[in-house]
């Protein structure tokens, strides 16, 4: 982690002064590296991702997990918790300007170097799943360890450098067993990548045989470390950015140790440093995006790098070291701080801790402007987490039990805050906003004293209730002028914050509910904000009756309901897409359904996958099971986004007798489909879900002779008068929402 304090920026602008006239000062030595061939830098993993900005940018979405985690614990710990002097940078600071406190507490630099703190980083007392099980009391939802500082030490088990802490002091895969344990427990699991940093990082202002930096038996940690020049392996200086520092060569050995975590440790995000900031090395970074991208689709998650700047033109989350750095206003795209819980990142000793109460404000700030906190704790070098810092820990995760229905699964609403206010004998409120869907507001008032307080963002005629989180404070409310006047009663002592830094309170709004249609074409919306292969109504041929009648099923059920309830204010939303399968289905889910944040979510597929099984792998059988588990992923995404949604799940039907087909080949097909069908009903059941069987529906009217008016036309779509009567079952199962 770059430090920012000024202790260490002093210590930084001397460590190419000489400690005399007469110092010899190191010759340089190349790099040792791997070897690494041009086949091997572009090996990946199959995918849609490529290395190129304009691959990111098509592809790459933030993850939705990431937005509603909201909270993160990062992890700086290492052999340079050893000394726990100075800061995480002590290696380079020992042979620089802490160069006489070294000496005089473990002795010359010759003789005693940073490598040999390794074998005094024992981890004796590191419990994993103690750690894991804090984590997830302090409220976090993602963890992200240093994998690799600037020290240039694995803390895992590594093929590629004998320099590891399998090997080596704490002879243990420390990220292997800390990964395990965090996901027992629920969570998530990234990892931060410092190395492109060791490049510089340790060299010396002492005399050349003074130190053991540049012994070639240690050059496997050491490098040996390289001259800096006006360009610093620690990132640009803003304003003035040349060509990257480091070889090829060493980038090359980066990229292969970064894939190399990739492979072993599955992470779920992974975390660049400032080193990374340099435009000469996208090449580098856009292989490493194509690799980890590609190969966490073949793991069927999400996941993200992270990075600061502009490191990542696309394809990233925007990091920012320290609170102060933090954006101070809303924006459109979304970010995370990472910020230490201490005066260091990594452990030392006297570290001066924030406040429980402090950290929380930060966090609230951050969710209300459309970012995370991810904390750093600084665990000692035995593997304890001390006290005081699971005090604040466990303060913080006392506070979201109760506040965190508005941190959890929220998005920023359309103000991040208003205040401090003071208005006469009204409390002084500074608020801070965040929001589900369109109908529910929270509002965290900052160091609320209890008094009646006035929001200015919202009108009384505009809300239907207003609830204080804590389940122990009575609310009632009523218009104030141009705002809403807000009084809350309960267990409030006097001179005393009720909730701490930031009570929440639930504000539900009489908007109306939102629906949204999707799947297949018979939901057809290409118009909608992910495109699709159809398109937007008004530009439709009238010939194009497939795309036509697929529109009409929505409408009609949008239609009927509105002059039905015409005083009810409902929005529809169609973001079907003719000839989608579930899985091209799933890779917009996040922008076409969750977040839109739907109370009523009605979805009909099926069809369409198993024309593509049938035209991929003729002599297969369907894979209803893995469907199925698809299937209910996406219902679990929605549900963990609005609880209260309400799913219609609509059964695949088709009448099979395309004139191309053979009997056999509708059979099979029509097969295949009942399986689904079957499939989603088993879902519906589930999920306490509304079930339209139209498969049924299509099997009763096909034994009829003459065949009915609304039967399928074409072999799949239903005429106009078969989408009236999918639409009479759809509203007679819903009745009124």
């Amino acid at each position: 982690m770059k430090q920012t304090n000024l202790t260490d920026l002093l210590l930084s602008c001397f460590f190419l002064i000489p400690t005399s006239i007469h110092a010899q000062q190191p010759q340089q030595a190349d790099r040792v590296t791997i070897p690494v061939t041009p086949s091997q830098l572009e090996a990946a993993p199959a995918g849609p991702f490529e290395a190129s900005w304009e691959s990111l940018r098509r592809h790459y979405r933030v993850p939705e997990w990431f937005k509603d985690a909201k909270f993160g614990i990062f992890i700086h710990w290492g052999a340079y918790t050893v000394p726990a002097q100075g800061s995480e940078w002590y290696p380079r600071h020992m042979y620089n300007a802490m160069a006489k406190s070294h000496r005089e507490r473990w002795g010359e630099q010759r003789v005693f170097g940073y490598k040999d703190f390794i074998p005094l980083f024992k981890a004796e007392k590191f419990d994993p799943q103690s750690w894991a099980r804090l984590f997830r009391e302090a409220g976090a939802r993602y963890v992200i360890p240093t994998a690799e500082h600037h020290d240039g030490f694995a803390m895992y088990a590594s093929r590629l450098t004998p320099w590891n802490a399998a090997n080596m002091g704490p002879k243990r895969d420390i990220i292997g067993e800390l990964g395990r344990a965090v996901r027992h427990e629920g969570l998530r699991f990234g990892i931060s990548n410092h190395r492109v940093e060791n490049w510089d990082f340790m060299w010396p202002s002492l005399p050349a045989d003074s130190t053991d930096l540049f012994d070639p038996r240690s050059a496997g940690l050491y490098g040996p470390p390289q001259r800096p020049t006006d360009q610093s392996g620690m990132g640009p200086v803003p304003g003035k950015e040349g060509h990257h520092p480091q070889s090829d060569a060493f980038l090359n050995e980066w990229q292969l140790r970064v894939e190399e975590i990739i492979d072993n440790y599955a992470p779920d995000l992974i975390y660049f440093d400032n080193g990374v900031n340099y435009r000469s090395m996208d090449p580098w970074k856009l292989r490493i995006a194509r690799y980890y991208y590609n190969s966490a689709r073949k793991w069927g998650r999400e996941v993200s790098i992270q990075a600061k700047s502009e490191a990542y033109l696309a394809g990233s989350i925007r990091d920012y070291e320290r609170e102060s750095r933090a954006p101070k206003q809303l924006q459109t795209g979304y970010w995370q701080v990472d910020d230490p819980i201490g005066h260091k990142f990594g452990y030392v000793e006297g570290l001066q801790l924030q406040t429980a109460e402090g950290i929380i404000g930060n966090l609230v700030d951050n969710i209300s402007r459309n970012g995370n906190l991810c904390l750093n704790i600084s665990p000692k070098a035995d593997g304890t987490i001390p006290d005081d810092q699971q005090r604040v820990l466990r303060t913080i995760g006392q506070w979201l039990k109760t506040n965190g229905e508005g941190v959890y699964h929220t998005r920023a609403w359309r103000i991040s805050g208003e205040g401090p206010h003071e208005e006469g004998h009204l409390s002084k409120t500074d608020v801070r906003f965040t929001s589900k869907g369109t109908r529910t507001v929270y509002a965290f008032v900052k160091h609320w004293d209890g008094r009646p307080f006035i929001i200015h963002a919202l009108k009384a005629a505009e809300i239907e209730s207003v609830t204080a989180l804590d389940g122990g404070t009575k609310v009632k409310f009523g218009p104030a002028g141009d705002g809403v006047l807000i009084k809350a009663e309960g267990h409030v002592g006097e001179g005393k914050m009720p909730n701490g830094p930031a009570t929440a309170f639930r504000i539900r709004l009489k908007n109306g509910k939102r629906v949204l249609f999707i799947g297949d074409s018979i939901t057809d919306g290409g118009w909608g904000r992910s495109g699709g292969s159809s398109k937007p109504s008004g530009e439709r041929n009238q010939t194009d009756w497939n795309h036509l009648y697929g529109h009409s099923y929505m409408m009609l059920c949008a239609a009927r309901y509105q002059s039905r309830y015409p005083a009810e204010d409902v929005q529809f939303f169609n973001r079907g897409i003719s000839g989608n399968t579930l899985a091209q289905m799933a890779d917009r889910w996040d922008e076409d359904a969750v977040d839109i944040w739907p109370d009523i979510v009605t979805v009909l597929i099926g069809t369409n996958d198993v024309t593509a099984q049938r035209s991929a792998h003729p002599d297969q059988p369907f894979d209803t099971a893995a469907w199925g588990r698809r299937y209910r992923s996406l219902l679990d995404r929605m549900r963990a986004s609005n609880p209260d949604v309400r799913f219609v799940l609509c059964t695949p039907f088709t009448d099979g007798r395309a004139t191309n087909e053979e009997e056999a080949d509708v059979t099979s097909r029509r097969s295949m489909i009942n399986q689904c069908a079957a499939e989603v009903k088993r879902i519906a059941a589930e999920y306490d879900a509304v079930c339209l069987p139209f498969n049924e529906l299509f099997d009763r009217l096909k034994t009829q002779e003459p065949r009915p008016k609304y039967w399928i036309w074409d072999g799949i779509h239903p005429t106009p008068a078969g989408h009236e009567r999918m639409a009479e079952m759809w509203l007679k199962a819903l009745g009124r929402f």
